[in-house]
């Protein structure tokens, strides 16, 4: 971590500057505070000398962190990066002084905006009794709605591991939730041969299992006496030989007392095999991921969600995304703090829960609405610019009503879990990755993306270099802005390309060349336009996956 630093580095200079960015954070909120009514106060920096004077310190600690050096001049990629931004930064603050009186912040929040993005709300909490969920690898604190701000969950912290540490924490977890089979654990997280965790790593390098699967794998284990025996094969396997008589136990170090065959007949036992393959699948699932992406070992992760919502707010589609910002929770009792993120609650219905969702069973459903096909269209373009390579159906939320009719119609959509993201991979490697329907995490492409909305390409087409590093100068870290960048350029010769091509007919497509439409053709554009969009073919199989739990559901 210590060859790359973050953004502007880590140094005397950066913390000046850190501070001068936080005095004048707090008053741009001071002044731009709506009141009760929602209304802003209408006023200009010009009016404001205390303002002004900020503007010159934070300008002023840039200037002392560039010190001089030339972009140009510098061999490091990384630390060319960092000073250009800091450049724009300097530009950006300047140019808003040379017209200074011209610039209302109440209607124009550009600058604060992008200074604000390095703070964050804190809130003091009851830790000890806060209600958390947790999942495989983190720990989510639910937070009730207050006046300031929606429901939602706090999420700490979290970075980038290899697959080592990843099962090295899992395993630590499993002997402290089933001490007294601790042995058994042990013994299949011995190291072999090419295997630092043994039979567990060999099975999650090999068997490893997409996460949107494992709840199909769970129904199906807990009924299904084969695929139980067929998902932990390997650890059977590993286990047969050294537990078949007193004595080979006893010399694997494990209990004398019990066959394989009687410790199968412990439901305890059972659960905790089937949990520890469950782990090392998914440690495995999340690594492959995070290789997929592009995301180094010692980067954030939870950071690339608040990017994900600032470039949708950019775009003009801030409510496609669960909104997620930087927050610090302070603890009541200790005074301990704790830095993350908050996302708000996803709207709609969450697809992993459909076997339990009326909703969900009714009649007859419409998936393929106008406004699925619009919203999803747009949700294409921003996963591509961002790199979002894990934008499967559990990652979304799907607003799902009962129309007078009767029939329940798909009216929108909400994009959660947008971690991982924002990678350094080049566009070609993705376009070689997934720039076709059967790559295994769906990320759109302009080779498989088809069409785009007229709205979108214009905005696209608008957006500069500048603007990213603006937007993300203190969320990501120099390379995966360049990174970002890369796509956008990509996306953008996609669309101007496809204002040059004589389309045929509408069916028409062609590879690497994005077709700009009005969203009135989009909207009435009938299921076969599923084949070009990937997002919205997988929805498509949403029906058929019901229709699996619905026959599970009437059987009992």
């Amino acid at each position: 971590m210590n060859s790359v630093r973050r953004l502007f580095g880590d140094s005397p200079q950066y913390s000046a500057m850190q501070k001068a960015v936080t005095r004048m954070c707090d008053k741009l909120n001071e002044m731009c505070t709506p009141d009760e009514f929602g209304v802003r106060p209408v006023f200009t920096p010009a009016d404001n000398d205390e303002l002004r004077c900020l503007q010159d310190k934070v300008v002023q600690t840039c200037l002392d962190y560039i010190d001089g050096r030339n972009p140009e001049d510098v061999k490091n990629r990384a630390d060319a990066t960092r000073l250009a931004a800091a450049l724009q930064v300097v530009q950006r603050i300047s140019m808003d002084k040379e017209r200074i009186a011209d610039i209302d912040f109440s209607k124009n929040m550009t600058l604060r905006e992008v200074i604000s993005r390095a703070r964050g709300q804190v809130e003091t909490v009851d830790l000890e009794k806060a209600e958390t969920t947790s999942g495989s690898m983190s720990t989510r604190i639910y937070l009730p709605a207050t006046e300031s701000r929606p429901e939602g969950y706090f999420t700490p912290s979290r970075y980038a591991e290899s697959l080592e540490i990843m099962l090295a924490r899992m395993v630590d977890e499993m002997k402290r939730t089933y001490p007294k089979y601790m042995p058994y654990i042990r013994f299949l997280s011995q190291s072999e041969r090419g295997a630092q965790y043994g039979v567990v790593q060999r099975s999650a390098d090999t068997t490893h299992t997409h996460c949107a699967d494992r709840v199909e794998i769970s129904l199906a284990c807990s009924g299904n006496e084969p695929a139980f025996h067929d998902y932990i094969r390997d650890y059977l396997d590993a286990l047969r030989r050294p537990m078949q008589t007193p004595d080979s136990r006893q010399q694997a170090g494990l209990p004398a007392e019990w066959s394989l065959e009687e410790m199968m007949e412990r439901y305890d036992f059972r659960e905790m095999l089937f949990k520890l393959h469950d782990q090392a699948d998914y440690a495995a699932n999340q690594y492959h991921v995070l290789q997929d992406t592009g995301i180094l070992v010692g980067r954030d992760v939870s950071q690339r969600n608040v990017a994900m919502s600032v470039l949708a707010e950019r775009l003009g589609h801030s409510d496609l995304l669960a909104r997620a910002s930087n927050m610090t929770l302070v603890d009541q009792a200790t005074g301990k703090e704790v830095v993350g993120v908050f996302m708000e609650k996803a709207k709609g219905l969450d697809l992993n829960r459909q076997h339990t969702e009326p909703l969900f069973f009714a009649a007859e459903m419409e998936w393929d609405t106008p406004q699925a096909k619009l919203q999803l269209t747009s949700m294409q373009v921003i996963d591509w610019i961002c790199g979002n390579t894990d934008r499967h159906t559990g990652n979304m939320f799907y607003d799902l009503r009962r129309c007078p009719d009767g029939v329940v119609r798909l009216m929108g959509v909400q994009g959660i879990d947008n971690d991982n993201s924002f990678g350094t991979k080049s566009v070609k490697e993705l376009i070689n990755s997934y720039g076709t329907e059967s790559a295994g995490h769906i990320l759109p492409t302009p080779e498989t993306m088809g069409i785009i909305r007229r709205d979108d390409a214009l905005k696209v087409l608008h957006l500069e270099k500048k603007d990213l590093s603006l937007l993300f100068f203190n969320l990501l870290w120099p390379d995966e802005i360049e990174a970002a960048w890369d796509r956008v350029e990509a996306l953008q010769r996609a669309i101007l390309k496809g204002e040059r091509v004589h389309w045929k007919d509408q069916w028409e497509t062609r590879r690497n060349i994005v077709r700009t439409l009005e969203d009135e053709e989009i909207a009435q554009m009938p299921r076969s336009v599923y084949a070009y969009l990937p997002s919205l073919k997988r929805l498509v199989k949403i029906p058929k996956d019901l229709e699996s739990h619905r026959t599970r559901r009437l059987a009992g």
